[in-house]
């Protein structure tokens, strides 16, 4: 572009902006205001409330899934208790062989959640879980009378 091209660009933008100067302050607090409303919102979500908000909507998840995973363990428990309560009573097993078999299955059980949870509550929970259904096992099966109890009681 020459300098004679330029300076009249440069003329054509000066008329212009005198012309419109009121267009063009509209157009300016316009954006401010578009600006510190955008700024307002994501100080709203990402700030101080909405990070306690998610804080606590995080620990709310957890706690949720800590809750399905033990009820999710207590039902395994059961369910194996169950099996070996079955066999018995359709002379597939042993009544010694079950309890064997639950008390192994129960300290399996407590190894994994003392190892992966060290909570000393949950573990505590387990055990008495375990040692609860093997009273039942002696209770339903006759003969059952040589089981130890879950390890650490």
């Amino acid at each position: 572009m020459d300098p004679a091209s330029e300076n009249e660009l440069f003329g054509t933008f000066v008329d212009a902006a005198a012309g419109g100067s009121e267009i063009f302050f509209v157009i300016i607090i316009v954006g401010l205001i578009l600006g510190v409303l955008m700024v307002g919102v994501l100080v709203l979500f990402n700030g101080p409330f909405g990070r306690s908000q998610s804080r606590r909507q995080n620990s709310e998840r957890r706690a949720e899934e800590r809750l399905r995973q033990h009820k999710d363990l207590v039902h395994r428990i059961r369910s194996f208790a169950r099996s070996r309560q079955e066999a018995v009573a359709q002379g597939i097993e042993t009544p010694e062989a079950a309890a064997s078999a639950l008390q192994h299955y129960g300290d399996g059980v407590l190894d994994t959640v003392t190892i992966s949870t060290r909570n000393v509550k949950q573990v505590d929970r387990v055990r008495s879980l375990v040692a609860q259904e093997m009273s039942r096992l002696r209770q339903s099966v006759p003969g059952v009378t040589s089981a130890h109890d879950c390890r650490g009681t």
